[in-house]
């Protein structure tokens, strides 16, 4: 029986255009730290993932591997906001209400506290329905969603089988999910009603 819920934020709370201008982004937020600008251009072509995207920890490994300020870069990220550039479509705050009534949630998310923050209000989604709002710090290592996962089980006592992951990215969110061992709802499909059905069957 499931008793906690954790939910990703970038594109399972919300679905809309996270990384469309992110290299934009990424550049400027390198270019605080690093005034080369093709020292930046070179970080960030190595940085970016198979997928061809970017991603806050695959900057942060390519400093870390660089010998540059990694641990400067985590500083800044958590004080510079990215603005989406597309109007997304938000999960349904009644239906977030009621699941809160069911199930202690929790966020969980690879991006920095002021963003989630940012995005929460801006989205109408109300913080205090989640009885945490984690974002993984990137000085932890490894740099995963695993340990979050693990500091919540301890902090509800709970077993590995009442607790339920649910998220969009496959490497951040389902692999770690199975790495502790509990439950995932892989989000694949945009839908929200994929989220929907699914705690309706649970019923």
């Amino acid at each position: 029986m499931i008793k906690v819920v954790a939910f990703d934020f970038d594109n399972t709370l919300y679905n809309g255009v996270v990384d469309e201008n992110y290299r934009e982004y990424m550049t400027m937020v390198l270019s605080k730290m690093i005034k080369d600008k093709d020292r930046v251009n070179k970080i960030l072509d190595e940085a970016r993932t198979p997928d061809g995207k970017y991603h806050n920890e695959s900057v942060y490994l390519k400093l870390k591997e660089k010998g540059e300020n990694y641990r400067r870069y985590n500083r800044i990220l958590k004080h510079t906001l990215y603005e989406h550039s597309s109007t997304p479509k938000i999960i349904s705050a009644e239906f977030l209400k009621g699941l809160s009534k069911k199930y202690y949630l929790y966020l969980i998310s690879m991006s920095a506290p002021n963003y989630i923050n940012h995005y929460l209000k801006k989205y109408g989604i109300d913080k205090k329905i989640f009885k945490k709002c984690y974002s993984v710090d990137l000085n932890h290592e490894p740099i995963s969603k695993a340990y979050l996962y693990e500091k919540i089980l301890k902090r509800e006592k709970i077993s590995k089988d009442e607790m339920l992951m649910v998220g969009d990215n496959y490497h951040d969110d389902i692999e770690t999910a199975k790495e502790v061992g509990i439950k995932y709802l892989y989000y694949n499909t945009g839908d929200f009603n994929q989220i929907y059905d699914y705690f309706k069957n649970l019923l």
